[in-house]
């Protein structure tokens, strides 16, 4: 490349045309195109232009080059991302354009984006954001707007989740997972509130108990905010009651854990001959061993598959589960031998100390822990953990052992589609 000077002059008055070129060949002959014209350029940055041109140096006369101001313009790409994404999803045409509608998409980013409360987004990271650029929402609002906003879409719910499973590319599904989690929450303002088993094991908390629903690809069709103190199982029937007449599905595949599907959702399920996919307990398959219906030798790593009073069962070992439940239980057993040494280490150096207030407190820690086949025992006034090999090798018999249960026909779905289905179930949640 090269600066080429074209003189022209008109009348009296002279043109000074600078342009960037290269030369190629063509046809074997050498020709020219510009590549751009800077003209309209300072004649001293056309110099030194020229210059590293041609001689490769850089421009250095930094005090011929006016110092730029930067001005930090508003963040717009995540906030387009999600409202693109929010397009995709018809949640756009759902929530509509007004005032609450925009405002729920914003709360919708806000929360994606940094996670933070209300206030946090009415204040401080709405100011930062493009809004008005990518939503076309020019209209000032606070943290009292946002929980406004939240009151709407609580009371438009149904409507909502009616227009998005309308608008879904699944609405001709009959396949439906279900499971639920539990938030804490302080304070006791909240109707729903109440003290349950708590996931987040955040003792001396009250809780929500939150179930989702979602067709079979895992997208979220329904949620639904429970007391804190309602089992999984009493959260079915709501469900299978919205899929009826809300969504006004009429042929079923309920997939639940093992907590969620007991026999009287079973029951409900097949009143309304639908079909469902759990798993059973432990006690469930150790019955059904004892029973002579399962063989112990068919737990395998491949599936296997029994029919037995028109359900099917399908079942398998996972050695991985199987190696960690046998390392943690090594590390249980570790731990608790640490702890007895120490007792015994106190009593010693403390002759007065009651040796059955360590047994107690040793005793606990196995129960809390729960060390399946230990004991803890006075020798004189030594303690000593007694191990009961029978307990233990009857606790490990099922060790990575699970079943699933059925009722959906081979010809609807073959075991591996039924197992295929339960992972989808702890995948999507």
């Amino acid at each position: 490349m090269f600066l080429h000077k074209t003189v022209k002059k008109v009348g009296n008055k002279i043109y000074n045309s600078y342009l960037i070129q290269e030369s190629y060949r063509e046809n074997g002959k050498v020709k020219h195109r510009t590549i751009a014209n800077l003209s309209k350029l300072p004649l001293e940055i056309i110099n030194e232009i020229a210059k590293l041109l041609k001689e490769g140096i850089v421009i250095n006369k930094l005090s011929d080059i006016k110092e730029l101001k930067q001005k930090q313009g508003k963040n717009y790409g995540a906030l387009k991302v999600i409202y693109e994404i929010a397009k995709e999803l018809n949640i756009t045409n759902v929530l509509g354009i007004s005032n609450k509608g925009l405002l729920a998409l914003i709360i919708i980013a806000g929360i994606i984006i940094i996670h933070k409360s209300k206030y946090h987004i009415s204040n401080f990271w709405a100011k930062e954001q493009a809004i008005s650029e990518v939503l076309n929402f020019t209209n000032k609002f606070n943290e009292d707007d946002l929980y406004e906003t939240l009151g709407w879409l609580s009371e438009n719910q149904n409507e909502i989740e009616n227009k998005l499973y309308k608008y879904s590319k699944n609405r001709e599904n009959t396949m439906f997972m279900y499971d639920i989690t539990s938030s804490y929450v302080y304070g006791n303002k909240m109707d729903l509130t109440d003290w349950g088993y708590n996931r987040d094991k955040k003792n001396g908390t009250k809780q929500i108990v939150i179930g989702l629903l979602t067709d079979k690809n895992g997208d979220p069709v329904s949620v639904e905010v429970f007391k804190g103190n309602t089992l999984d199982y009493k959260t079915v029937e709501n469900q299978l009651k919205k899929i009826k007449e809300r969504f006004n599905v009429k042929e079923i595949v309920f997939i639940g854990d093992r907590g969620m599907i007991k026999s009287e959702q079973i029951e409900k399920i097949e009143e309304n001959k639908w079909k469902y996919i759990t798993a059973i307990t432990k006690s469930q398959i150790e019955k059904l061993v004892n029973e002579k219906v399962i063989d112990m030798s068919l737990f395998d790593e491949k599936l296997c598959e029994i029919e037995y009073k028109n359900n099917r069962y399908i079942f398998r070992k996972n050695p991985v589960r199987e190696k960690e439940i046998l390392e943690n239980f090594k590390e249980k057993e570790k731990f608790i031998k640490v702890k007895l040494e120490k007792a015994n280490d106190y009593l010693r150096k403390h002759k007065k100390a009651k040796v059955e207030t360590k047994i107690k407190e040793l005793r606990k820690i196995i129960e809390n822990r729960k060390i399946i086949g230990y004991e803890v025992e006075n020798n004189n006034n030594e303690l000593i953990l007694i191990r009961k090999q029978e307990i233990i090798n009857e606790y490990f018999k099922l060790a990575g052992c699970y079943c699933l249960k059925t009722n959906v026909s081979a010809e609807e779905l073959d075991k591996e589609k039924v197992h295929e289905k339960y992972k989808d179930l702890f995948r999507f949640s």
